[in-house]
């Protein structure tokens, strides 16, 4: 049951329940959505053919509560093809819990407003599937938490997905708590979403079984690194804090020696908050990773110099040495600086200004292992 009368955009009628014209299966005998009905304007307007009786929805039809009613036109939307949404609601004056009504709706519905948000909120370019479609669901609330089908429209102006299709649907794709876990734990260790999905798809037993496609997968993983990125500072502090009360070092009544990291300005004022010298220990020493560094040259003096010539060859000699004072590295930096006619370099001179906390030299009766000169693939283990 349903209307039996439908306004078209063309400004004609349609008899929702007439006979609708069948054009049989789609390709591969797929079950999917083929029935419609012409408009006298010539348009075609969709109903679902492959959805059981006992799924269809009906005016009067009773429900306990307002979400088995949106339960079941959930389900009902997923056997028909369509994607489904929460509409607009009304409430009870003198009580604003309560909904008098709800209103479902088909994921076309509407359009969307071409109010140009840009000069106010930074947002996502995407592209709009709203047509206007008419297809809806109106629950009215009877009493005692109750609620009753009180209008019912089930045509619409777009086809329909395929029971292959549905599962694309963006009502039916839903990033759970198992999925998010799955890509923030790869994230950690440098494993990118298409990776991540394809073994997601081998522990599910198929793309059809995983429940989101390969750009929802993308999408959560540049949400959270965007999420991340303003909170990085906090994030270490709070995991410092942890590692504090938990590792060794707590137990011998001492901080650790020496940590390494990248030039990110957060880790070191977090590393300066949660190992410093307030708590009545030996303040960490706070040493940069040289591979990160070392990366840097060519971007920063470019690949004429650097690959071109002998000059990475001799910064390296003074550089790399576990065995140079801090006096000879300085006087051999110099002179190659001087030899390149690099004196006036602002980068260099940065770099040489904060030397201790990269150079060899200033840290060799500490014991590293080899940390600095470590690679981007093997940080990862250290945090």
């Amino acid at each position: 049951m349903g209307h039996n009368k439908l306004s078209c955009s063309d400004g004609s009628q349609i008899n929702c329940s007439s006979v609708v014209s069948s054009v049989g299966g789609s390709v591969d005998s797929e079950c999917s959505v083929t029935d419609y009905i012409v408009s006298p304007g010539g348009r075609k307007y969709y109903k679902p053919s492959c959805v059981g009786d006992i799924s269809v929805p009906f005016e009067i039809q009773v429900f306990v509560s307002l979400d088995k009613g949106y339960r079941f036109y959930k389900e009902y939307a997923y056997l028909g093809g369509f994607g489904d949404r929460k509409g607009t609601k009304k409430k009870d004056k003198d009580d604003v819990k309560t909904i008098l009504l709800k209103n479902y709706v088909c994921s076309c519905e509407g359009f969307n407003d071409f109010y140009d948000f840009r000069k106010y909120v930074k947002r996502q370019r995407t592209i709009s599937q709203r047509c206007g479609c008419k297809a809806k669901i109106v629950l009215k609330f009877m009493g005692e938490d109750k609620y009753f089908i009180q209008t019912f429209v089930e045509v619409y102006n777009h086809p329909l997905a395929t029971e292959y299709g549905r599962q694309f649907l963006r009502s039916n794709r839903e990033m759970n708590i198992s999925l998010r876990n799955i890509v923030f734990d790869a994230s950690k260790v440098n494993i990118g979403p298409s990776k991540i999905f394809g073994f997601a798809k081998e522990q599910a037993g198929g793309y059809a079984n995983v429940g989101v496609s390969l750009p929802d997968f993308r999408k959560f993983n540049r949400y959270l690194k965007s999420f991340v990125r303003e909170r990085d500072g906090q994030m270490i502090i709070d995991k410092f804090k942890v590692q504090y009360d938990l590792c060794p070092f707590h137990c011998y009544g001492r901080n650790a020696v020496v940590i390494v990291t990248d030039q990110c300005p957060a880790m070191k004022v977090a590393i300066r908050n949660a190992f410093s010298a307030e708590n009545g220990l030996l303040a960490i020493k706070h040493r940069l990773y040289m591979w990160h560094i070392m990366q840097k040259f060519s971007i920063k003096l470019g690949n004429r110099l650097c690959k071109e010539t002998d000059f990475m060859e001799k910064m390296k000699a003074y550089i790399w040495s576990s065995v140079l004072e801090i006096d000879k590295f300085e006087i051999g930096w110099k002179e190659v600086i001087k030899e390149f006619k690099l004196e006036d370099n602002n980068w260099l001179l940065d770099m040489y200004c904060m030397r201790s906390s990269w150079i060899r030299a200033w840290f060799r009766d500490a014991p590293m292992l080899g940390l600095m000169r470590t690679t981007s693939r093997s940080e990862s283990d250290f945090f």
